[in-house]
């Protein structure tokens, strides 16, 4: 079994991830695997806020300011994988909004 390590220096919080492909059998083809991998993984956009409605997978009082939410799932023109850290929290209480003020890990 051949494995390797692959990092990016994001300015971030560090994520680590295994992958396993046992159809890989040379040293090159694994490094170039893991870099596509690290590359894939890497978001070259970040959000700045977030709207939220009160749903059971996200209900009012699961987070609070200084808390992290992972963000997964297909977004339309991008598949979302990422970690933001929650700074303010803005209830439009006529509406049942709420629009989150957030910041990339």
């Amino acid at each position: 079994m051949l494995n390797t390590l692959a990092s990016k220096d994001r300015g971030r919080l560090r994520r680590t991830v295994v992958v396993e492909r046992k159809d890989l059998t040379r040293k090159d083809r694994v490094d170039a695997t893991a870099r596509t991998e690290v590359n894939a993984r890497d978001a070259e956009w970040s959000f700045e806020s977030l709207s939220l409605v009160d749903h059971p997978m996200c209900p009012y009082g699961s987070f609070d300011v200084g808390d992290y939410l992972y963000l997964t799932g297909d977004a339309g023109w991008t598949q979302l994988d990422q970690l933001v850290r929650v700074t303010e929290i803005a209830v439009d209480c006529v509406t049942g909004n709420m629009d989150l003020k957030v910041v990339s890990t």
